[in-house]
């Protein structure tokens, strides 16, 4: 429509006269043409060089509604409109149609840029929700539809841009289109056809036969292709398609798809397709009769008796459960009454323990309400995860893994499921304390029992109990992490792990079985990260974490590193000066992985020196009340003595200081 040149993508200079003209035209066109018939515009909308035009006929103008009309750019930085789509979507009779015309990136390596395209236009059209959605269906009317897919008939066209195959050489396509004639040979290698048959675009969308020559690229003014010495000369390719989609396949059908060759205005030929499209209409007779007997039905099912739902089991059990893991039991309702049976579950009404949460903190139900029918059958997936929180008080025997749910049907009488299951003890989850007092495999420890450290670090405590110097845990995977081949992995700490390798070294870390071999370096760092955010207590614990309010300049930094050193527990003392070391010989593979100073200190600090020590988490039934380190400093003696001296308690204060002591001993030997 317009030239795709600097002004136009950014300021639409022509665009909106150059839409205004050719809507105009296409319409005095159609009415010049029709043998008798007058054509009425649905609408119209441009986007830069799109242009996109719906009209109807006159006599079937009153059976076309809700017109609706949107944009989505999808060209430079993603919001630029030299490249995305124009989306038009209606109603004929009862069946709701849209219309996709689209130009995508283009050059003939570009395949992934154009599939992109396409699926930026599916997720980011919307309509909007439909909020008399209700109502309509009250009518036996269909909610309005949201995104594009969601319609029942789908027309996807314009400039696509997909080439023939690079495998083929640009004499050859040359050659097949002006000496050979070979166009078989061409589809079979077009980028379009492949990348539907591989699911990789426009998966379930039909495109009608191919019988023309490749639209693209011509010399303008004539029907040749453009070969000329002093242009750019482009392989000839199918750009210009239309492709549709249904979800009643047998409603719709081609019945033309061909390529004008007569317009010579461009370097492009437009091709053009012409559709047979059978409409649903509702009878809203006959449609009244069927809402007004089925209405009179629910009436004497409701008079007739309360809702009744029978469990498929009233005891529900997980199994064994491991830290981190997400396992499932379902259970099934069905109505057995005659009248539709409305649940949902409800906290549990105890005066001493009261609480809003219908289930305790690590069980999800989904969905906790709804409606069944009279002989229908609800699954309600029960799903059960352990945190870091959970897995704390599970070992320490304070919550166990076991609930009684309580099922209300509205009108009707209670019923309750007894869910639990066994958990597996972890190292997630615990303390310093308990794991550097720890010799053997947490999963081995009893619920309940917890050790306490009463000897030097690498010795042995009053009753003989040995003590290590750091969890061994922690130096198991530090271990892992100190293979040749993984310091020198880029992005290490910053790249996808994979979660089956995560699971994996966690239990392995619980059993005291070997790591799994040739796992990923990222899958590592992983845990190494999430099992320093899971102690019950941070690194970092309170009491030091608050003398991290001073003012650190450069000039008092190593006094204050040193001061910040030795408040610090034994136990934390040894795993934190253990892990600076760790990154400090990282920082000797800098070049490969990638790490620097700053970016390391910025993540342990924010792990380091969690806001929510165990000992000041609070929960209640279901669910987890979490205050901020202020909330858990407020009224406490390190909160008034900051006070005096005039701190702010910022938590980021603390964290930036945090940060500075961290990078200094990164990049220092002197403490």
């Amino acid at each position: 429509m317009v030239d795709l040149n600097v002004a136009n993508v950014t300021m639409d200079s022509k665009s909106a006269q150059r839409h205004k003209f050719w809507s105009e035209k296409l319409l005095a066109h159609l009415n010049s043409n029709a043998a008798g018939e007058t054509y009425l515009s649905v609408g119209n909308e441009h986007l830069v060089g799109i242009l996109l035009c719906v009209f109807v006929r006159a006599r079937e103008a009153s059976n076309v509604s809700d017109a609706q009309m949107l944009n989505v750019p999808c060209g430079a930085m993603g919001v630029m409109g030299n490249k995305g789509g124009t989306v038009c979507r209606l109603r004929y009779y009862d069946s709701w149609v849209c219309f996709v015309c689209a130009h995508l990136a283009a050059h003939r390596g570009n395949v992934e840029g154009r599939n992109a395209n396409v699926g930026t236009i599916m997720d980011r059209a919307a309509f909007g929700e439909d909020t008399e959605g209700l109502a309509r269906l009250s009518q036996f009317e269909e909610a309005k539809p949201n995104k594009i897919m969601d319609h029942e008939f789908v027309f996807f066209l314009g400039d696509l841009n997909y080439r023939v195959s690079a495998e083929v050489d640009i004499e050859e396509v040359f050659w097949k289109c002006m000496e050979e004639i070979d166009t078989p040979f061409l589809l079979s290698r077009d980028q379009l056809n492949i990348e539907r048959r591989a699911g990789r675009v426009l998966e379930g969308f039909e495109e009608p036969p191919i019988t023309f020559m490749p639209t693209y690229k011509y010399e303008p003014g004539s029907d040749r292709y453009e070969m000329r010495e002093n242009k750019k000369r482009r392989a000839p390719a199918w750009c210009d398609r239309v492709l549709w989609h249904s979800k009643r396949p047998e409603r719709v059908g081609a019945t033309s798809y061909v390529c004008t060759m007569g317009q010579r205005i461009s370097d492009h030929k437009p091709v053009a397709a012409q559709f047979a499209l059978k409409a649903r209409r509702v009878d809203q007779t006959k449609a009244g009769h069927v809402l007004s007997t089925i209405t009179r039905t629910l009436d004497r099912w409701e008079n007739a008796a309360q809702p009744q739902v029978e469990l498929s089991s009233s005891f529900l059990r997980f199994g064994a459960v491991r830290y981190g893991e997400r396992k499932c039991v379902t259970l099934e309702l069905r109505n057995v009454g005659q009248t539709p049976a409305v649940f949902r579950f409800v906290p549990k009404d105890n005066p001493d323990t009261p609480t809003p949460f219908v289930c305790k903190h690590w069980l999800a139900l989904e969905p906790a309400y709804g409606m069944i029918l009279p002989e229908e059958t609800k699954t309600i997936n029960m799903f059960c995860s352990v945190d870091a929180v959970t897995g704390r008080a599970l070992s320490l025997g304070e919550d166990t893994l076991d609930d009684i749910l309580i099922l209300r049907l509205e009108g009707g009488r209670d019923c309750f499921v007894d869910i639990g299951g066994e958990y597996l003890r972890s190292c997630f989850g615990a303390s310093l304390e308990e794991l550097v007092t720890s010799t053997t495999p947490m999963r081995e420890l009893p619920i309940g029992g917890a050790a306490d450290a009463d000897g030097e670090e690498g010795g042995a405590g009053e009753d003989g109990q040995v003590v290590q110097a750091v969890p061994k845990e922690l130096w198991r995977v530090l271990d892992a992490l100190h293979a040749p081949a993984v310091v020198k992995t880029s992005d290490l700490f910053f790249g996808p792990a994979v979660p089956e390798e995560v699971a994996a070294i966690r239990e392995a870390l619980d059993t005291g079985g070997a790591l799994p071999e040739a796992c990923s370096p990222h899958s590592l760092a992983e845990v190494l990260l999430t099992f320093l955010m899971s102690l019950a207590s941070p690194i970092i614990p309170q009491s030091v974490a608050v003398s991290l309010e001073a003012e650190y300049t450069t000039q008092n930094l190593q006094p204050w590193t040193r001061r910040f050193l030795e408040q610090l527990p034994a136990a934390n003392y040894n795993s934190f000066v253990y892990l600076v070391s760790f990154f400090r010989y990282l920082l000797d593979f800098k070049a490969n992985n990638r790490l620097t100073p700053t970016k390391i200190a910025s993540s342990l600090s924010k792990i380091l020196m969690a806001q929510l020590p165990d000992a000041d988490r609070t929960k209640s039934g279901g669910g987890l009340l979490l205050s901020t380190y202020d909330d858990v400093l407020e009224g406490t003696e390190e909160m008034s003595e900051l006070a005096v001296n005039g701190a702010k308690g910022s938590p980021m204060q603390r964290r930036n200081n945090l940060d500075m002591i961290i990078v200094h001993l990164l990049t220092t030997s002197v403490i």
